[in-house]
């Protein structure tokens, strides 16, 4: 497992000059299955997103001891002012990959989700046609609050459209599961456990009406827990 969060610019550097050389690590060393990347300099977003893009794809093309793509498992986890980035990633994943989980950790508000539907159902056309092997991808997401205020229900229209595109199976045919998981921080509720369990059940509710498709056909899994 390779994991790099918060770095500065010349670690991707090095990392991708260990893995794109010819040395001792690269001859003893059997690829990298799981890679865990959250693309931002210290607490400031990206000015150039290539440099990771070199990485994936050295990543890609590395093959370690065992003379085949390695990479299995992605875990993304984009600042804020990075989500844009998200759907050209697909373009440097390679055919290999099972698992796709983007971390919105960043985001305070589940329906700030509607910003970024686009841009992931981008991703997922990208994926379709990149990554014919996705079995599985993972959504995080993070709601902090001082107190619950139950928002009216509301379906960014974009979701709509990723629904009916993970359904099908002509894009994703071996697609087995969409999670979505909602870390709560509400910190007023954090001693009434029922109270808790029923803002939960709201969460989970509100993710299950988005995508309607996969909850019909098994497909989606959704989950809650306090942060």
């Amino acid at each position: 497992m390779l994991s790099i969060r918060e770095c500065q610019l010349e670690t991707i550097f090095v990392v991708e000059e260990l893995l794109r050389g010819e040395g001792i690590f690269i001859k003893h060393h059997n690829g990298v299955e799981t890679l865990s990347l959250a693309p931002k300099q210290l607490h400031n977003g990206l000015e150039n997103i290539e440099p990771y893009i070199d990485l994936l794809k050295t990543i890609t093309a590395n093959q370690g001891c065992s003379g085949t793509a390695t990479l299995k498992n992605l875990t993304f986890a984009p600042a804020a002012s990075d989500v844009r980035y998200i759907a050209t990633f697909a373009s440097a994943l390679p055919s290999t990959l099972n698992t796709f989980t983007l971390d919105f950790s960043h985001m305070r508000d589940l329906r700030l989700f509607g910003r970024y539907a686009e841009e992931l159902r981008r991703l997922f056309g990208n994926l379709s046609r990149s990554c014919p092997q996705l079995r599985k991808s993972h959504i995080k997401f993070h709601v902090y609050a001082m107190k619950l205020d139950i928002p009216p229900t509301w379906i960014p229209p974009e979701v709509t459209v990723l629904d009916s595109l993970l359904k099908s199976r002509e894009l994703f045919p071996m697609f087995e599961e969409f999670h979505c998981s909602v870390d709560l921080n509400i910190q007023l509720l954090a001693y009434d456990r029922a109270r808790l369990k029923e803002v939960a059940s709201h969460y989970e509710d509100e993710l299950r009406r988005w995508f309607p498709s996969l909850n019909e056909i098994g497909r989606l899994k959704v989950t809650s827990g306090l942060a």
